[in-house]
């Protein structure tokens, strides 16, 4: 069983560009609302979320190289 090597089936030129499916269009969420009369507000920030956690900061070699000596 032969295969017919792929890059025969490909069409060259411009046609190489990507383009949707015929009758395929962009998702809604990429198209503006016509009907809309107010465009939407950003998210608000929540303000009761607790300080992030941070991690011990240390400079690698150095600090090994103290407490070797402690």
């Amino acid at each position: 069983m032969r295969h017919e090597p792929q890059t025969a089936a490909w069409p060259s030129g411009d046609d190489e560009k990507r383009r949707p499916a015929p009758g395929v269009s962009s998702p809604p969420e990429a198209q503006p609302d016509p009907d809309a009369e107010v465009p939407p507000s950003p998210r608000k920030e929540p303000e009761d979320l607790p300080e992030p956690l941070t991690l011990p900061q240390h400079d690698g070699a150095r600090d090994k190289a103290e407490a070797g000596k402690a």
